[in-house]
């Protein structure tokens, strides 16, 4: 379809139901879990030239499958900053992608006392949860006292994130640290070649914005977390390093300021009034070694980082313009190999099959190149994707 308009955006909602399941996705969520999910939605919204938003994602509160909420959340609020994992963030961030908007299902402060009745029924009430379809999904509710409490781990939803970038922002990322249970979930670890900013951030929680102005002079805002109090929070920038940011009024390169409408809330202001590259990491580490040669390592590591274009799958050698078909009739290549893997038990297993496609549009199917055996019965099948079809790697015709 053609381009919506920048007056519309692109949404989605997305829920993991193999791990709400409980049967289809034994274990929790890792670094990346949901990264490839969400640079379809990134990319779907570039194809219509438009922004992405995902308006309802989330995972059970309560329930059997609730042990897995900290990590789900944990993957579905990084695969909203970056389509990277952690663990390749610093080293390829210039494919971090857009970051885009989000909302949490849901905020819901008569969790667990509900009084609603069913088809009018006074003999169908529903009090438990979220009241609707068994869901237990709120991340807020009412304690006996009267007070709003959260259900799921603060840190997770309590972030660090950009609120206005002056510009385009090229990548994003925040380390949470959040909890789960008694082990703190750590996937962005601070490389090795940066031991000032390592030391600097310590076991504290952290972000990193790397943007591209555009001249404006508004600032670039971040919204400060509650466990980033101002006098304490470090921004180690191109623009300046300080602890304890000043009052913005305007003359400050790094300033702080509170939110409109929300009180006791705060948000970093920096301030750029040109169209080159710009960095900004804010922790709320107690600072210890030097500022200035954390400040040193970002700016030798984000020009570089972010300008080269992000490397793609190299592609396969392209086909001769003519070559034997599977019918024997001479032109283009129609072979395609699809790979795929699938887990059964604690078998992780994988194949490429080559798909010929006739000149008709009827298709057959020949295995080659198995690694393992054939796909176990559906009944003892745990997961199954395919992972893509490719081109045949010609001039050799390597499976035939």
């Amino acid at each position: 379809m053609a381009s919506p308009g920048d007056r519309y955006a692109f949404n989605s909602h997305f829920c993991d139901g193999k791990a709400q399941s409980g049967l289809l996705k034994p274990g929790k969520a890792a670094d990346g879990e949901y990264a490839a999910d969400f640079a379809r939605i990134r990319d779907r919204a570039a194809a219509l030239g438009t922004t992405g938003i995902v308006s309802e994602f989330g995972h059970p509160v309560a329930g059997f499958t609730s042990d897995k909420n900290p990590s789900v959340l944990k993957a579905v609020y990084q695969a909203l900053d970056s389509r990277l994992p952690g663990a390749r963030w610093w080293a390829g961030a210039a494919g971090s992608g857009p970051v885009p908007s989000g909302g949490q299902w849901h905020w819901d402060v008569d969790y667990g006392r509900h009084h609603e009745v069913v088809n009018d029924n006074p003999d169908k009430v529903r009090t438990e949860g979220d009241a609707m379809n068994d869901e237990h999904f709120s991340a807020v509710r009412v304690d006996d006292a009267g007070n709003h409490v959260l259900t799921v781990e603060g840190r997770v939803v309590d972030r660090l994130f950009p609120r206005a970038v002056a510009g385009r922002a090229v990548a994003f990322a925040y380390e949470d640290r959040a909890r789960d249970g008694g082990a703190v979930l750590t996937w962005n670890r601070i490389p090795d070649a940066m031991p000032a900013v390592r030391a600097l951030v310590g076991a504290g929680q952290f972000g990193v914005l790397v943007w591209r102005g555009n001249g404006v002079a508004a600032p670039t805002e971040l919204h400060l977390p509650s466990s980033f109090p101002p006098a304490s929070t470090t921004v180690v920038s191109d623009l300046a390093a300080v602890t304890g940011p000043p009052a913005h009024t305007g003359a400050e390169p790094v300033a702080v300021a509170p939110e409109p409408g929300a009180p006791g809330v705060n948000r970093p202001l920096l301030s750029t009034r040109d169209t080159g590259w710009h960095f900004a990491l804010v922790t709320n580490a107690a600072p210890t070694g030097s500022t200035a040669a954390a400040r040193a390592e970002p700016a030798a590591w984000a020009p570089p980082s972010v300008s080269r274009t992000p490397s793609a799958r190299p592609a396969p050698p392209s086909a001769p313009a003519r070559h034997p078909s599977p019918t024997g009739a001479t032109g283009p290549c129609r072979n395609r190999f699809r790979e795929s893997w699938w887990r059964s038990g604690r078998s992780r297993r994988h194949r490429v099959e080559l798909v010929r496609r006739r000149p008709a549009g009827r298709s057959t199917r020949a295995d080659q190149g198995f690694r393992s055996n054939p796909p176990p019965s559906p009944g003892n099948l745990l997961e199954y994707r395919v992972e893509g079809v490719r081109r045949c790697a010609c001039p050799e015709q390597r499976s035939a």
